[in-house]
């Protein structure tokens, strides 16, 4: 028999074959590139969590045990250990989310510059405890759910539809 004889009468099962390794291929990718995926925004959500964790615990101290000046310096001096987490965070955003982490950001470290620009923000208001924890929260918010799984990303597009027809209805 010929080469050409054996794979006609084989047709019927050389096909389905191809195409049950060609699916089986492609389904394997997309699970490894959505795991890598998964397991990037987990890391960096968690190193951006583990950043704050010491001006978390300064700032929920209950007030007879809160000091001012010790928890704004730790803000000031973990400032830039912050804004170096916030940028490998937002890498780890679908591009969609990154433009409320920077807003989140920009709010948090306010427009001041130089060494003491949460001091400057924060210190001497009242209640300013509960404002840097809103905005620090506001923050954080977005590393609690993995923006690339299915039902996230199902909620993010209703969502982003209901904002565009709320655009388009104001006056």
């Amino acid at each position: 028999m010929e080469v050409k004889e054996i794979l006609m009468s084989n047709i019927n099962t050389i096909l389905p074959t191809l195409a049950g390794a060609l699916i089986g291929g492609l389904i394997g990718f997309w699970v490894s590139r959505a795991t890598t995926r998964d397991q990037f925004f987990y890391t960096a959500a968690a190193k951006l969590r583990q950043t704050f964790n010491d001006v978390l615990v300064l700032l929920n101290l209950p007030e007879d045990k809160f000091i001012d000046m010790h928890a704004i310096e730790c803000m000031d001096n973990s400032f830039w250990q912050h804004e170096r987490a916030v940028i490998e965070f937002r890498y780890a955003l679908p591009k969609f989310q990154r433009c409320r982490l920077d807003k989140a950001w920009e709010h948090y470290k306010g427009d001041d510059t130089g060494p003491e620009k949460l001091t400057k923000k924060y210190f001497g208001k009242t209640n300013w405890q509960q404002i840097a924890l809103k905005d620090i929260e506001a923050i954080l918010d977005l590393t609690e759910h993995n923006p690339f799984s299915l039902w996230q990303r199902l909620k993010s597009i209703a969502q982003h539809i209901i904002q565009l027809n709320r655009v388009q209805h104001c006056p």
